[in-house]
This record gives structure tokens, C-alpha cells and sequence, in this order.
């Protein structure tokens, strides 16, 4: 029997496999009858894989690559079919709304999440301005209806202490509030030297049902983050092993960072009758950066290297909302999930940036830091904000219970306001700032064609696109010139398999997406970006859930061509974007072999090389690859409970990360480079009551 049978879109998956979704269609729809590829990562894997980040919750998860930010922890970094899906990328979702604005406000904590739901390709009809790539949307955990309570003790390597804790259940004796309570601290070192891994996270939560037909649920999150930078180095001197793994270039009495971040929101449901439901959410973001690190030189021969000085000081907000009517109404014989609705989303983002001097770093190999570091430059920061506002709908039509048709549009106006504190090109006669403006628009579409066959096949094919006024966001080139919108279209043409009563899920896509007006890191300054012509991406995926009695499995394949069509890198493929990737986990539980109790996992990811695009001095193409790899984690648990009933609910875990310690880099540019995470062990002891 499905364990998913009457799962809520919002609520816990037992194991591995999930059967319904909001984040494509914002209705509650089986992934078998939804014509585009989606992935839903349940908090029972997150929980089995140990995962700190978002990236790595999403290692088992097709289509997904990371950026070399991901191993910084200060914001979730990573790729989708070849585009960026960044925290101020505009396409980083949280319960189905936009997100912050700045990339560095500080990543999102896996353990404050139910479900991760990876929507991939365009989806700009159900969320405006967003990547081609596609969503990811996090699900926060909710209140409960039945009470239960948890605490984890972690300790693991370079000192990693951590305590969480999840609590939930009603208030009053009617169950009409209850609540949800999520927590974690930690204190902990880094591969890095002298880098910590800090971090202080709570999520409460409540839901008020004031009538059998009305529920809303409020929900907030303060988090912080202690930590400093580790700057993207040079490809060449990494590759070559010239730069120590654990090499932390700057000053331990200037670099810094620290974020302070919250939110808060509720989400409302009101069902008139059995057909027509409204629903209204809201959420504001705010986050302060205090933000110091020394950026990589030159190394010269003796071993000394020259260092830059970056100091940032940035505040970011934003104030998203979505109210949406759903109404179910038959037409003969076909069945109509009709929604409407109007979102907005207004933005805020202010960076302040200076410079400085500061000795070179004595010797790599040997390092002592007692160098001083002087900030005098001007302002080079610049600030952002905007709106956004659009209005949607969409038909999802289910003919004689076999076919699905899925159609879909949208209309979407922005404003954007940007000021470069830098530029004499953006500065009046009285060197004031200029704000520069401006405006766009556009009409967005879906369409999508599904057939159920009785046993458990669904075929499907879908178009959809994109639509992103990347002057929302990205803000202003080094030269002060805002952004074009960048607009994308995707074919993708793909099929399900998933037996009536089996707890498993096959997929697989075949897709093709163009977009114009890329933006791109700029060579020249990586602190910008670049717009250069058209991007395309193409590619095959597959995926693979299971829970099948002792077994939880997920597999993941995915082939994906990325490379620009116009521009200055015409022809070269997308930086951090192999052709072949490869994640398998499986967990088993020894029960049925006599080994009452015990728990073994293993995962495996092989990703190809990939392309360091850009061109030499001749304005030549780079000739540089970023090697492959294949990397090895592994799990053992055991539950206490089977040898003393008192101790039910008590459990260790150990997990174990890149288990034969394998040196690899990743890069977004040729100077851009990072050593990816080395061998990590932690050991959770957790007790559910």
C-alpha cells in the first residue's frame, strides 16, 4: 500500500517517495498527473543523508549542480539544467514565495524543513520573475495535530557541537491552535582553518482554525550566522596543488561575517464549500550583513601572496504576497481545476563596499597574521529595489479521467530603481548618485498534455517559459547600465511510471531550453555581472524513489548540453555544468536479517568534468576543465529501543561525508575556484518522545 495515500502537500512523506505537490501546478495535484519534471526531497532523507545544506540535500536530485559558494554556508548556491538558482537569483522559493534578494544573506537550515521541492524549468506563470532552470521551493514544518517532541546531540569533525531540537501538537483542548516549535545551535570549526561554522536557528509556528472551513497558519524563522569567507582562488595554482586545503588567507582580527535574518508570514485557507477555496500568504523578509574578508592576490615565488580588502556592510528585505482562487467545476465529462490569482513581490537591496590596503600573507605554507589592514577607498556599492505584480491562471482539465491538459498564462509588470555609488557615468552634475529606472513587462504561458494508462504509465509534454526583469536583482553593471529582461522557452517532453498501490516513482525528460540576455559572472570584476546573448540547454534526466518495505532508494541521472549561442563565449559550455551526473542512495534496515535495530546507508555521485569558460588575452576560448569525481558517503544507525522498551525512541547515527577524503575543486571562472568538502564525521544521538 502507498504510504503517501492522503499526504498532505505541505506535511511529512514516510520515507523516500512523495505522491503530491503545490509547487507545480498551486493546487494539490499527484506528481503522477503533473506534466513537468519535479523532485520532492522528504525530511526522512535529509535526515538519513545528514545534510547541512540545501546543495547537499539536493546531491541525489537530477539536474542539480552546485556552485562553489555552496561550501561557504552563508547562502544556498547551485544550478538547474545549467542556470543559476541562487538565494538572490530569483529562484529560490520559501512555502511558495520569492524569497530574499541578496545571494549572501545566509543559506536556508534543512532541519527547519518538511519537504524540498524542486520544480525544474520555467515556471514564471505561477511565480512571475523567476530562472529558466526552474524552483526550488522549501516547505517549513508545520504545527501538528498530534503532539511529539525530539532533541539531537551532534558532535563531528573540526569540533562540531550541535543541538536541535522539534516540538509540536495542540494548545487547546479542541485542537483548533496548535504549534510547532523548531531549534538549533552550533558551534563548529571548518576545513578552513580558522574559519567557524556557527549558527543559532528558531521557527516557531501556529496554526488557528477559527471554523471547520478557515485555517491560518503563521510562520516565522530568526536565524544567525557566524563565519568568515573563503575567497574563490585562481584555477591553475589549485589544480597544481600549489594552495593548501586548509589555507585561510586573511587577518583572524578583520574577517567577519555575520548575518541576522528573519521572516515572518501566514498562509490562509478558507473553503466556501466542497469547489471553491481562497487563499491568501504573505511574508517579510528582512537580513543586516556584516561582511569583511581579504580576496586572493597574486602568489609570488618566494610563497608570499598579495591579498585585496573587501569590507561590505548590506541590508536587504522584501515583502512577498500570493492570493489565489481555486474553484473545481465539471463540464461534461471533463473535470476542471480552475485557479486565478495576483501575486506582488517589492524588493530592497542596499551594499555598501570599500577597499583598503593590507600586506601580503608571509607564506602560504607557513602563515602568520599580524598584517594590518587599513579600509580608505570610496563607496563602490550600489543599491536596488523594485516590484513586481502579476496576474495568473490557469485550467488544469482532466478528461474522462485519462487525460490531463494543463493550460496556463500569465501577465506580470515591474519597476526597478537602481544606484551605482561607484560610477561617475551614474553620478549628477553635483556627483550625487542618479537613481536609474526602469519598467517592464510581459505575458508568460504553459501548456502541458499528460495520459494516465491504468497501469501506472504517463507520458507527457509541456511548453513553458520564463520571464526575468534581472534589473530587479542583479541591479547594475560595473559600468552602471541596467539590465534587459531576459526571457526563455522549454520543450520537454517526458514520462512516469508509478503502479496503483506501489511505493515507488520512476521519471524521466527529454528538454530544450533557450533564454537571451544572460547575465554572467564579469571577468573583468567578479564583484558583477556581464549580460551576454543566448544561452541553450538541453539534456535527458531520470530519477528513481523507492520505499519498499526495509529499502529507501533514490537514483538520479542527468545528461545535460549547456553552452551560449551568442556573445563574447559563443560556443563555450556553461561553467559548473558537466554532461554526466550520477547520485545513488540506499538505506536499508537489517531487521529481516536478524540484525534487529541496525540501519546501513551508502551514497555515490560521479559528476564529469566540466568547462571553465572564457577567453585568454588573444580572445581565444580557454582551453580549461574542471576535473571530474566521484565522491562516497556513508550511514550507519541504530535504534535503542530494541533492547529496553525504555529506551524507545532513542537513536545514533553516524554519518560519514566524501568517506575517501578526495581532493576536487569546483569553479563559476577561471579565477573563481574553491577545494570542495574533504572527509567529514559526525555522531547524532536522538531521542523522539
Amino acid at each position: 500500500m502507498v504510504t503517501g495515500q492522503g499526504e498532505s502537500p505541505t506535511g511529512p512523506v514516510q520515507g523516500f517517495v512523495a505522491n503530491t505537490s503545490l509547487s507545480a501546478t498551486k493546487t494539490n495535484t499527484p506528481l503522477i498527473e503533473t506534466p513537468q519534471s519535479i523532485s520532492v526531497v522528504p525530511q526522512d532523507q535529509i535526515t538519513a543523508t545528514n545534510a547541512e545544506t540545501l546543495s547537499q540535500a539536493l546531491t541525489y536530485t537530477p539536474g542539480i549542480t552546485f556552485q562553489s559558494g555552496a561550501y561557504s554556508r552563508i547562502n544556498d548556491d547551485f544550478m538547474i539544467r545549467g542556470f543559476n538558482v541562487a538565494t538572490g537569483a530569483s529562484g529560490m522559493l520559501r512555502d511558495g514565495l520569492k524569497l530574499q534578494s541578496n545571494v549572501y544573506d545566509g543559506n536556508q537550515e534543512p532541519y527547519g524543513l518538511e519537504r524540498i521541492e524542486v520544480l525544474r524549468g520555467p515556471s514564471s506563470i505561477l511565480y512571475g520573475q523567476v530562472t529558466p532552470g526552474g524552483v526550488v521551493n522549501a516547505v517549513s514544518k508545520r504545527p501538528t495535530d498530534t503532539p511529539f517532541h525530539e532533541l539531537n546531540a551532534e558532535y563531528g569533525t573540526y569540533g562540531r557541537t550541535q543541538f536541535s531540537g522539534d516540538t509540536g501538537g495542540p494548545i487547546d483542548p479542541d485542537g483548533k491552535l496548535t504549534y510547532r516549535l523548531t531549534g538549533l545551535w552550533r558551534d563548529s570549526g571548518n576545513w578552513v582553518d580558522h574559519v567557524p561554522d556557527d549558527k543559532l536557528y528558531i521557527a516557531p509556528a501556529f496554526t488557528l482554525r477559527p471554523s471547520d472551513a478557515t485555517t491560518i497558519t503563521f510562520l516565522s524563522d530568526y536565524q544567525e550566522i557566524y563565519t568568515r569567507f573563503a575567497p574563490p582562488m585562481p584555477f591553475t595554482e589549485l589544480r597544481e596543488g600549489k594552495i593548501p586545503r586548509d589555507l585561510f588567507i586573511g587577518q583572524k582580527g578583520y574577517d567577519k561575517y555575520y548575518s541576522q535574518s528573519y521572516t515572518l508570514g501566514y498562509q490562509l485557507e478558507h473553503k466556501f464549500n466542497d469547489s471553491l477555496t481562497l487563499r491568501n500568504s504573505l511574508r517579510y523578509y528582512h537580513a543586516e550583513v556584516d561582511w569583511n574578508y581579504l580576496s586572493y592576490g597574486t602568489l609570488r615565488p618566494d610563497n608570499s601572496l598579495t591579498r585585496g580588502v573587501i569590507n561590505r556592510d548590506e541590508l536587504s528585505n522584501g515583502f512577498t504576497t500570493d492570493t489565489s482562487l481555486e474553484a473545481k467545476v465539471e463540464t461534461g465529462p471533463v473535470q476542471h481545476t480552475l485557479l486565478a490569482g495576483v501575486d506582488t513581490y517589492g524588493v530592497g537591496y542596499d551594499t555598501n563596499r570599500f577597499g583598503g590596503t593590507v600586506a601580503p600573507l608571509n607564506d602560504i605554507y607557513d602563515p602568520i597574521y599580524n598584517a594590518k589592514v587599513s579600509v580608505n577607498s570610496n563607496n563602490t556599492g550600489f543599491n536596488n529595489s523594485g516590484s513586481q505584480i502579476g496576474v495568473y491562471f490557469q485550467d488544469q482539465m482532466k478528461i474522462y479521467d485519462k487525460l490531463v491538459l494543463l493550460l496556463g498564462g500569465r501577465y506580470d509588470w515591474a519597476d526597478a530603481y537602481n544606484t551605482s555609488y561607484r560610477n561617475p557615468l551614474v553620478l549628477d552634475a553635483l556627483g550625487v548618485p542618479r537613481k536609474q529606472s526602469r519598467s517592464d513587462s510581459a505575458f508568460t504561458g504553459r501548456v502541458g498534455l499528460l495520459y494516465l494508462f491504468d497501469d501506472g504509465l504517463a507520458p507527457y509534454f509541456s511548453f513553458s517559459q520564463s520571464f526575468d526583469p534581472t534589473a530587479l536583482n542583479a541591479g547594475i553593471s560595473k559600468d552602471g547600465k541596467q539590465f534587459e529582461p531576459s526571457k526563455a522557452n522549454q520543450y520537454e517532453v517526458g514520462l512516469r511510471y508509478q503502479p496503483p498501490g506501489e511505493n515507488f516513482l520512476i521519471s524521466g525528460a527529454i528538454f530544450r531550453i533557450d533564454q537571451d540576455h544572460v547575465l554572467m559572472t564579469d571577468p573583468e570584476d567578479t564583484t558583477y555581472s556581464i549580460q551576454t546573448g543566448k544561452v541553450r540547454s538541453q539534456g535527458i534526466e531520470l530519477e528513481a524513489r523507492a520505499s519498499l518495505g526495509a529499502l529507501n532508494l533514490v537514483a538520479a541521472y542527468s545528461y545535460t548540453d549547456a553552452r551560449t549561442l551568442e556573445g563574447q563565449l559563443k560556443d563555450q559550455r556553461l561553467a559548473l555544468v558537466p554532461y554526466h551526473n550520477v547520485a545513488v542512495w540506499a538505506d536499508y534496515k537489517l531487521d529481516g536479517l536478524g540484525i534487529k535495530g541496525l540501519t546501513v546507508g551508502a551514497g555515490l555521485q560521479y559528476l564529469s568534468s566540466a568547462n571553465i569558460p572564457g577567453v585568454d588575452a588573444n580572445k581565444r576560448p580557454l582551453k580549461e576543465d574542471v576535473p571530474g569525481r566521484v565522491l562516497v558517503d556513508a550511514m550507519v544507525s541504530y535504534d535503542f529501543g530494541v533492547l529496553d522498551e525504555r529506551l524507545t525512541g532513542t537513536t545514533l547515527q553516524l554519518n560519514a561525508k566524501n568517506l575517501f577524503d578526495k581532493d576536487y575543486i569546483t569553479c563559476v571562472d577561471i579565477s573563481g575556484c574553491r577545494y570542495g568538502e574533504p572527509f567529514t564525521l559526525s555522531a547524532t544521538l536522538g531521542y523522539k518522545w
